[in-house]
């Protein structure tokens, strides 16, 4: 009779987990919709990052280049923001950072050269990090790395499934 009840509460729990994590999914035009604001945050946050960038002092006519990209991760239910400067003089460069865009919080910057190789980069977020990519280290340090730089980037900015 025991193991009967067990049984019946274990199922009951399973399907009322079943049920939460299913409520807990945004729908298809939710994520849409999310997205949009997110792609709006995004605008805002590099408008106000970078107000008046077309004024800083220059040999020609704007001479750098300010992109964003926005990304919605439904999995972590955040929007992030990447910003891209680049500029081609006095020397070529490309400067990128990602921020929460919610927070407003940067959680890494990387700097390419003129061949477009990393001479720079920080992970400000080590804690985000360690989450998204299972990362069990202790260094504090690594979010120094080159390479953690890089996998932080592709894991903020990759399409969810």
């Amino acid at each position: 009779m025991r193991t009967e009840l067990a049984a019946a509460f274990l199922v009951a729990t399973l399907m009322g987990t079943t049920v939460a994590l299913a409520q807990s999914q945004p729908t298809a035009s939710e994520i849409f919709d999310l997205r949009t604001k997110c792609h709006e945050l995004s605008v805002k946050l590099m408008n106000s990052k970078y107000t008046n960038w077309e004024l800083w002092p220059n040999i020609d006519s704007k001479p750098w280049n300010v992109t964003e990209n926005s990304h919605y991760s439904p999995k972590m239910n955040r929007c992030y923001s990447k910003i891209t400067l680049s500029n081609k003089k006095p020397t070529p460069s490309m400067t990128t950072q990602i921020y929460d865009a919610q927070s407003g919080n940067e959680l890494l910057t990387k700097i390419f050269d003129i061949r477009s190789v990393l001479i720079s980069g920080i992970v400000y977020d080590m804690s985000l990090y360690k989450k998204l990519s299972n990362d069990q280290s202790n260094d504090d340090q690594s979010g120094l790395d080159p390479g953690k730089v890089i996998a932080f980037e592709e894991l903020l900015m990759e399409e969810d499934n």
